[in-house]
């Protein structure tokens, strides 16, 4: 039974410490808004904590992390929770994982004069005497120890952070509106001379704006940027050598929702399959004030229309600029299509930069254009579309060349894509749409055995992931080979076979044309090396599936593992052990080995737990990553028996990247971990090698262990999987052990850029293929452990003479037969003698 709303209390006002007690608030009646304190209604949201608010209106219900940690144990007041409601007032369930703030992209506030400033924080609410209009402010801090990025320590004060989130009655939107203050006299944050050049360019800027996380869905955008690759740093949108004017929102979708995220004059993109963030990359000046301004939008279809209203309400652009263009698909029969996606596409433009390197293939600091999807809608019951775009010729966007193309996308059917158009009136365009193909593919290898496999296709793009994929995987967990699927119609398609690609086969292609016949092919994938047989094998040891900002199914994540040629089953997703349980059965079920793992993600660093306790009853984290310290992680990691590794030791949000700003930081035990990642970015910009080749003895002299990060850098290397492989050598060097794991970090399995085991680790378990074939989790973690393993892009070893990574070898003078082999060939082997 609801409860009418306590007419006394017409603003909550609580902060993280003190906190004052109030009883909970029921919904508010239709077409007003309404705020309740405690654990949210919105289904399966995470906001739980007795301090958490949630705020809605007739359409949309918001909560916020109070009490609760924030999703990525950032700083709280962030958005933890977003749900659409129907017609009828039902709450639907919750559609992200986490909307926030990042002051410098992934790089968390730290700890200032004891004070972790990232659960130091005010949030307040207050719902307007007609209920029309509810906000949720949030004031804090942010502080890192660099603040100018010189490499030197500052004795700066923290940035002075206010956020206002404003909900009112009738709207689908949350408006979001960020002040934020430098107090210091002389001291910015961000480096001005260093960063002089275009917007988006340099990295000592602050890469400040706004982010959404999806809730294991698909994510698209910001337009103009295309092909969606894993970046950093693409300058988009209000960057000064883009002018791209929608370049400014990106989405998280499924079938029936779509939640986007608006931001004004952003210049700057940091994403992947998991999340996006939108920037403006700025020195944020001594003494000065700057202002931020963007959107939630929630829609209750798979379409991206209402983004364009939106921005035309938000802009005052008017109705002369824009036309409708609306129709009707049907099928080959007349009868209308449910579910069509009517996707619209028109050239967009993005650049690289130096932060992002070449990415697809683009020159950096060299602008781009490239066609791609801008906006679609879906058709409804009646097989109906509309939305209004921008006419060919406008008055708000001078830079822009408006025409399009129509195309249409829908599972089980054949795509179609129209001529080009331009835009000057309303326009009608109707479509009758075709059914697509069976395909039906297996594998086998040199001897006839039916293998596992994955398959890839190109010639043929789905810009909707609704509609279909890219990618598929034999079925393992079902003990099948075969894979079928159904695929649009079209000519010169290529269907690519794998196996353990680039390590121990090559993939096998296959260009045929796709017809309403269908197609039915068998590949033959030679094996062209077999590791096992010298008692090796291979692990890629992160990877997510569908629990937070993951999209992969345990089940999917499983049989991609397999199709990928992997020894052993794991998953490792943020903060839960969960998955873990799924994972373990699918693998005992066709006995394979399995190892657990979990990666703990504090904010200002991520670590994996590999072979980590767990049991039905043991499904969370092992600390409280929002208040842990690295010490007290490793120690917790280690009590679970696993080994500990440092993921990401230098992106954003790695622990080596931000250790001086880290609470515990530099404590006793820090060093105490196992393995440092590397991951596949380590041959993003191809210069590592040259890099490594070119540090001297000295350079390595000068590296300090206290201080890795500004010293590693000092020595000229900036790649952040390099200084992870140069953090190892140096711990080397000091007369400390430290190995390497390798870490995919994949998010997506049927992503075709990153994607499980595209790097591998491995590990010497025995001494031929039946004890590689009999190995455990035991021999491999032990492998790790004592160094008798290696992380590799392609290129394996092999050792002989009884003697393995790992051993030391004592004695003046000693050869070494080491062979090297690689699939797709060797260019060039590097002894690295002054590590």
């Amino acid at each position: 039974m609801k409860k009418k709303l306590i007419a006394g209390i017409l603003s909550l006002i609580m902060a993280v410490t003190p906190f004052v007690s109030l009883p909970a608030i029921s919904y508010a009646d239709s077409g007003t808004c309404g705020v309740k304190q405690g654990a949210t209604d919105i289904f399966e949201g995470m906001a739980t904590d007795d301090k958490d608010i949630t705020i809605w209106n007739d359409k949309m219900a918001v909560s916020f992390a109070v009490g609760s940690n924030n999703y990525w144990n950032m700083t709280k007041g962030s958005i933890l929770d977003i749900c659409a409601i129907d017609s009828s007032g039902k709450w639907g369930p919750d559609l992200v994982n986490d909307v926030e703030l990042l002051m410098d992209l992934w790089t968390a506030t730290g700890e200032y004069k004891g004070t972790d400033l990232r659960n130091d924080v005010k949030v307040t609410s207050s719902l307007s005497s007609d209920k029309k209009t509810v906000t949720v402010t949030s004031e804090y801090r942010y502080w890192v120890a660099d603040p100018n990025k010189d490499g030197v320590n500052d004795d700066a004060l923290p940035l002075d952070i206010k956020q206002v989130y404003t909900l009112k009655a009738g709207d689908s939107h949350l408006s979001m509106e960020t002040t934020v203050t430098n107090p210091n006299e002389t001291i910015d944050y961000g480096n001005e001379t260093l960063n002089s050049s275009a917007a988006g360019k340099s990295s000592t800027g602050m890469f400040s704006g706004y982010s959404i996380s999806t809730n294991a869905a698909n994510m698209f955008g910001p337009y103009g940027y295309y092909p969606d690759t894993k970046a950093t740093g693409i300058a988009i949108g209000n960057n000064e050598n883009v002018k791209e004017y929608f370049g400014k929102f990106v989405t998280t979708y499924k079938d029936d929702y779509a939640v986007s995220l608006i931001m004004d004059g952003s210049d700057s993109y940091k994403g992947s399959s998991g999340y996006k963030d939108l920037y403006i990359n700025q020195v944020i000046k001594a003494k000065q004030s700057y202002s931020f301004k963007g959107e939630v939008l929630v829609e209750t279809a798979n379409s991206t229309a209402s983004v364009l209203d939106r921005i035309y309400a938000r802009d005052s652009i008017g109705a002369g600029d824009t036309a409708m263009v609306s129709g009707t698909v049907t099928d080959e029969d007349g009868k209308p299509v449910e579910g069509v996606n009517v996707i619209v596409k028109k050239d967009g433009k993005y650049m690289c930069t130096t932060k992002s390197g070449s990415v697809n293939g683009a020159e950096v600091d060299k602008p781009k254009t490239i066609e791609q999807p801008m906006v679609w809608a879906i058709t409804d019951k009646n097989g109906k579309y509309s939305f209004k775009l921008p006419k060919t010729t406008n008055n708000f966007d001078k830079e822009g060349t408006y025409k399009y193309k129509l195309k249409l996308e829908a599972a089980g059917y054949t795509s179609q894509t129209t001529d080009e158009f331009t835009l000057d009136s309303d326009k009608t365009q109707n479509f009758t749409i075709m059914t697509g193909a069976p395909v039906k593919l297996s594998a086998k290898d040199q001897n006839g055995k039916a293998i596992p496999f994955r398959v890839e296709i190109s010639g043929v793009t789905y810009e909707n992931k609704c509609a279909g994929i890219s990618t598929y995987f034999s079925n393992s967990a079902d003990k099948k080979t075969d894979i079928e699927f159904n695929l649009t119609q079209a000519k010169d398609v290529t269907f690519t076979a794998s196996y353990g690609k680039n390590f121990e086969s090559k993939a096998v292609p296959y260009k045929t044309n796709v017809t309403a016949d269908g197609v039915e092919y068998e590949f033959k994938i030679h094996e062209i090396v077999d590791p096992k047989e010298s008692g090796w094998v291979s692990m890629d040891n992160h990877q997510h599936s569908d629990y937070g900002d993951g999209a992969t199914t345990p089940k999917d994540l499983f049989n991609a593992q397999i199709a990928a040629k992997l020894h052993y089953n794991l998953v490792s997703d943020h903060d839960t052990r969960i998955n873990n349980i799924p994972m373990k059965k699918f693998s005992d079920q066709i006995g394979r080995p399995y190892i657990s793992n979990m990666e703990v993600s504090p904010g200002w660093g991520h670590w994996g737990v590999l072979n980590v306790d767990f049991s039905e009853k043991e499904t969370g984290n092992i600390v409280n990553a929002s208040t842990a310290t690295p010490p007290e992680i490793i120690k917790a990691g280690h009590a679970a028996n696993a080994l500990v590794i440092v993921h990401h030791p230098y992106s954003d949000y790695g622990f080596l990247h931000n250790q001086d700003s880290v609470a515990g930081g530099h404590a006793d035990g820090w060093k105490d971990f196992d393995l440092l990642e590397l991951q596949s970015t380590i041959s993003s910009d191809g210069k590592t090698l040259e890099v490594l080749e070119k540090l001297t003895a000295e350079n390595y002299k000068n590296i300090n262990l206290d201080k890795l990060s500004s010293t590693i850098a000092s020595a000229g290397v900036s790649q952040m999987d390099a200084k992870a492989l140069v953090s190892a050598f140096a711990f080397w060097n000091a007369g400390e052990k430290k190995y390497l794991s390798a870490g995919s970090d994949q998010h997506q399995a049927t992503n075709t850029a990153l994607y499980p085991g595209i790097i591998r680790q491995y590990a010497k378990v025995g001494k031929d293929s039946k004890e590689a074939a009999k190995a455990d989790s035991k021999a491999y973690l032990a492998a790790l452990k004592d160094g008798r393993s290696y992380v590799t892009m392609g290129p394996l070893f092999f050792t002989y003479d009884g003697e393995s990574f790992g051993d030391t070898i004592s004695t003046g003078k000693k050869a070494l037969k080491i062979d090297a082999q690689a699939v797709n060939g060797l260019e060039k082997v590097v002894l690295i003698e002054t590590a």
